[in-house]
């Protein structure tokens, strides 16, 4: 249990500082400019051939922040233009119904005409 417990709390604190993360995107290229510094002058630096302009690889960082700005600005997901569905309903007026009628033929002996040939003397209920 106490592992489960200590999962929650990890999951808590890494889903929030994903989140944090996000929305601190140009914060984040600022500070990784400044930890990588050397790398942005001397690799990804644009005015290298132009060492009076003393940019070290400030260029490429606007650039990034720019590309940031825009994800910020632009919705999560893209707007999708409207659709309208057309629906076409048909009134039915010419409706008949017919009706069956069903004779049923009981094939009990209930039923049958009394029958003279068989003795019921027999069968009688009990005196008293």
């Amino acid at each position: 249990m106490a592992w489960l417990k200590m999962s929650k709390k990890l999951l808590t604190i890494s889903v929030l500082f994903c989140i944090l993360l996000s929305s601190l995107g140009q914060s984040v290229i600022l500070v990784n400019y400044l930890i990588n510094k050397n790398y942005y002058a001397t690799v990804l630096c644009e005015n290298k051939e132009k060492p009076k302009t003393n940019c070290h690889g400030k260029c490429h960082m606007m650039k990034e922040m720019k590309e940031q700005e825009k994800k910020e600005q632009s919705p999560a997901a893209p707007i999708k233009e409207k659709q309208e569905t057309v629906q076409y309903f048909q009134t039915n007026t010419a409706c008949t119904f017919i009706t069956f009628t069903e004779t049923k033929k009981y094939s009990s002996f209930y039923l049958l005409p009394k029958t003279e040939s068989v003795s019921f003397s027999i069968f009688h209920p009990p005196a008293v």
